[in-house]
């Protein structure tokens, strides 16, 4: 539960082109070409958003050090 509001968290600081590529990409419905023609983006620019977002949400599910 806490990883899953830890990622949400991060996801809400992201710009919201970026939610909505992730959006897209994460239900395995579109392909990045797909993606870049709805979001009117290069493809590059779609696959380094994801990118970025995935390595987010990587850093967001880690276990956290209790402080």
């Amino acid at each position: 539960a806490q990883r899953r509001a830890r990622l949400e968290a991060a996801l809400e600081r992201v710009p919201p082109k970026l939610r909505r590529a992730w959006a897209l990409w994460a239900s395995d419905e579109f392909t990045y070409d797909e993606i870049a023609a709805k979001l009117r983006v290069p493809r590059g620019t779609v696959a380094t958003w994801v990118s970025r977002i995935r390595r987010l949400a990587l850093a967001s599910a880690a276990p956290q050090p209790d402080c």
